[in-house]
């Protein structure tokens, strides 16, 4: 019987945690987040359908944790079997307090299908996981 309870509390431990992490869906404006050390990393696609207009990369900490310094992003579009169709890199020095963004222009249509991607770094490490967008 104990072993039945925690087999199903591992089950429900791995739905929840793969909830968190699943990738968004783009109509006109969607978001997809992951957690990273002491907070989380969003990706926020504008456009629609596989129009992509910008990404917004954004990391937020919360206060007790510091500041975020010398942060970078690496934005990405991926195709379906994973290959990057579209990619950029933007960093920033110097510190910000609970909440960075960095703006990425992309300006393109893609297919349905395909993927936003983004990964934050700091100090060169990067937090967290992928944020993903799913078009269309």
């Amino acid at each position: 019987m104990t072993r039945k309870i925690f087999g199903a509390l591992a089950v429900l431990a791995l739905l929840f945690a793969g909830s968190l992490t699943m990738a968004g869906s783009a109509s006109a404006t969607a978001q997809g987040c992951t957690f990273a050390p002491s907070g989380y990393v969003c990706n926020t696609t504008y456009g629609s359908g596989a129009r992509v207009d910008k990404v917004v990369a954004i990391r937020s900490r919360s206060l007790v944790a510091g500041l975020i310094c010398n942060y970078s992003a690496d934005v990405s579009v991926q195709d379906p079997w994973g290959r990057s169709v579209w990619y950029r890199h933007l960093s920033h020095e110097g510190c910000t307090a609970q909440r960075a963004t960095l703006t990425f222009a992309v300006n393109r249509t893609f297919y349905c299908g395909y993927v936003t991607s983004v990964a934050w770094f700091e100090s060169g490490v990067r937090q967290g996981g992928y944020a993903n967008i799913n078009l269309c």
